[in-house]
């Protein structure tokens, strides 16, 4: 999904391009929210995953092409799960409207399709895609997911609140946490960790927990002058240590460090 909604989901980061609206009370155990996004006057966006499953549709008659670690053209939207860096969307116009069912951690115990990696819009997806552009009132479109989605979520599943409860540390310690503090909070070995957090989420609660923490970097690069204060705010050990970081994300360094 594009970075600017990851990040004003987890740290409320301004994003006025965002509109998110919560599903029904007995949808909210598996789905985070719903998300509507609009791109105007760019061709080129960064795009992030925290590890839950997400399903991007894309509300234009244009399509767009991931590029950089992932490539595939996407006609649709698409249906994905993991974590990515250096992803961008590449837009065929500047405009681009997109909305995100953005998942919680445990999503895969409610509902089928969410797999790992990312795949292309299920036929059922594509057909409710079809009804979102249809149509235009905002309560409408909600009323549509929460319909599609409470005939899709599996009757007896429960979930797992423990890997939920970690997701939430990790992301309140804003990635500041290793895995052994994250274990003895939790009362679980690393063990449990590294199981769950590759069944759930396809990556190692280390590989999470990094990730975070540069999505937080991210949101401060504005607000601080050097990147040496990004670096101590976001618990980077050093400048060098952060641009490594950033730019494993990214694909490319700071802006600040280009002139």
């Amino acid at each position: 999904m594009p970075v600017d909604i990851l990040t004003h989901l987890i740290y409320n980061h301004s994003a006025a391009t965002v509109k998110r609206c919560l599903p029904l009370a007995a949808l909210q155990a598996a789905v985070e929210c719903y998300c509507w996004y609009t791109a105007k006057g760019v061709n080129k966006l960064l795009a992030a995953l925290d590890g839950a499953p997400c399903a991007v549709f894309l509300l234009s008659d244009e399509p767009v092409r991931l590029s950089g670690s992932q490539y595939a053209d996407i006609q649709y939207g698409f249906i994905c799960r993991g974590i990515w860096e250096n992803t961008y969307l590449e837009l065929l116009k500047t405009t681009a409207t997109f909305l995100v069912i953005k998942f919680e951690a445990d999503a895969v115990d409610f509902f089928e399709d969410l797999d790992t990696g990312i795949k292309p819009l299920p036929g059922a997806w594509r057909q409710l895609r079809v009804q979102l552009m249809e149509e235009r009132r905002m309560n409408r479109r909600v009323a549509l997911l929460d319909d599609f989605l409470s005939r899709r979520r599996k009757p007896a599943a429960t979930g797992n609140h423990l890997l939920k409860r970690a997701v939430s540390l990790i992301k309140s310690r804003k990635g500041d946490i290793t895995v052994e503090e994250l274990g003895a909070l939790l009362n679980v070995n690393y063990k449990w960790l590294e199981r769950n957090f590759r069944s759930y989420l396809s990556v190692t609660p280390k590989w999470y927990i990094n990730n975070i923490k540069i999505l937080y970097a991210y949101t401060i690069m504005g607000k601080e002058e050097k990147l040496t204060g990004v670096a101590m705010e976001a618990g980077y050990y050093d400048q060098p240590h952060f641009i490594r970081a950033y730019r494993k994300f990214t694909g490319t360094i700071p802006s600040s460090l280009k002139n």
